[in-house]
């Protein structure tokens, strides 16, 4: 179960909005809104063989429709096979101060996942915009010998101590269109999120977002008031920080210094990987999103 620590609602967002493109639509969020999302707009098995993206809250319906459909192509690279590679670096120090000893240590680990998709095509079968403006689009997509490709990398990085995501950033570039990067920084006390489109910075909306309830939440749940995309990123990169992967190529260093009375000892663990992931669930209760993904390993 994750151990995660949310900070009060109270707490205000920081939200980068320099080089502000005319791409964002500012809305009116009324006090007490509820996106209100169709039952059926986020029920994963709505059709067979598509793929589900979502765009940023509050953008110009157009910039949301391709954000929406490129996010939907990076899920279905996703379920194609991805290049995984964790690094888990563990810290040691250990102070010796008047015949005590003083030890500390620090565990980061990171990891880099790696999307291909050449030579597709596809089909909006379906799309939607709920109350935030948030546009949700379902794919079909065929291979073809000519067509669409996409390039994404998404790095996550991961403060073991207390358990909690301290950086993720999202970067998807599709043939024909903008190159789009999703960025969040620090804890829910003081997020920083930032979204780019072609270079330039969207002005997201500062306001909290808010959904109804859909399905059941009983744990591993995410905080959705920064956008459904928000917290559906977050689901995924915590559950690929810590799928095990067993059976995966790993590697381990070590190295030991001291100076006066500190020794240190840097020990570093990576692990390669070729994973598919399939997105099984999605449910909201509270505020919360839950999703629930089958990993593949590919040999």
């Amino acid at each position: 179960m994750r151990k995660l620590v949310y900070c009060l609602i109270a707490c205000l967002p920081i939200v980068a909005a320099a080089n502000v493109r005319s791409d964002s639509t500012q809305f009116v969020w009324e006090r007490g809104l509820y996106a209100t999302i169709d039952a059926q707009a986020i029920k994963v098995s709505k059709f067979r063989n598509v793929y589900f993206g979502v765009s940023d809250a509050g953008l110009q319906p157009e910039v949301a429709r391709k954000q929406a459909v490129q996010r939907a192509i990076f899920l279905y690279g996703l379920r194609q096979g991805a290049q995984v590679k964790v690094v888990t670096d563990l810290f040691k120090m250990n102070d010796m101060w008047r015949g005590r000893d003083y030890p500390s240590e620090k565990i980061t680990t990171m990891a880099s996942v790696f999307v291909n998709v050449d030579n597709i095509k596809y089909e909006v079968v379906d799309e939607y915009t709920d109350a935030f403006g948030e546009c949700f689009v379902w794919l079909k997509i065929k291979p073809k010998e000519t067509g669409y490709s996409m390039r994404a990398i998404l790095n996550v990085v991961c403060s073991q101590n207390d358990n909690e995501i301290a950086e993720i950033i999202c970067r998807l570039g599709m043939q024909d269109s903008a190159m789009s990067v999703y960025e969040t920084k620090g804890t829910f006390c003081q997020k920083q999120v930032t979204s780019k489109w072609d270079k330039d910075s969207l002005q997201l909306p500062e306001q909290y977002c808010f959904y109804n309830n859909y399905g059941k939440v009983h744990d591993e749940q995410d905080e959705m008031d920064r956008s459904f995309f928000s917290a559906f990123l977050y689901s995924l990169s915590h559950d690929l920080l810590f799928y095990p992967y067993n059976d995966a190529k790993h590697r381990y260093k070590k190295v030991e210094d001291s100076y006066n009375t500190i020794n240190y000892n840097l020990s570093r663990g990576t692990t390669e990987a070729q994973i598919a992931l399939k997105l099984q669930l999605m449910a909201i209760c509270g505020n919360q999103l839950k999703t629930e993904w089958k990993e593949e390993r590919i040999k």
